[in-house]
């Protein structure tokens, strides 16, 4: 199974999760304290996607760095899409 990290596929993918919700799944990798971490979130249900919404604001508040990739797990692929976090925020007001 391959896969890739595909930019510049913002509004392409946020439609997507629109409609394939259960089938996206986010990865929020941030730095603080001069440290890298990340945040998992299984899923873009309706109950995931509210946390995934609040956490990537305070982040975004704090102007803590940070990448945010939606992972589609296809049938013979994995692909993560980076996607801009203001994009995501316009998406999903």
């Amino acid at each position: 199974m391959g896969g890739h990290v595909i930019e510049g596929r913002d509004d392409d993918v946020l439609e997507a999760c629109k409609i394939y919700r259960q089938d996206i799944w986010w990865l929020v990798v941030y730095v603080k304290d001069s440290k890298i971490d990340y945040e998992y979130f299984l899923s873009s249900s309706s109950e995931q996607l509210p946390r995934l919404l609040k956490f990537v604001r305070e982040l975004n508040s704090k102007d803590i760095p940070l990448l945010i990739f939606a992972i589609w797990h296809g049938k013979r692929r994995t692909d993560a899409f980076l996607v801009r976090v203001e994009k995501l925020l316009e998406a999903f007001r």
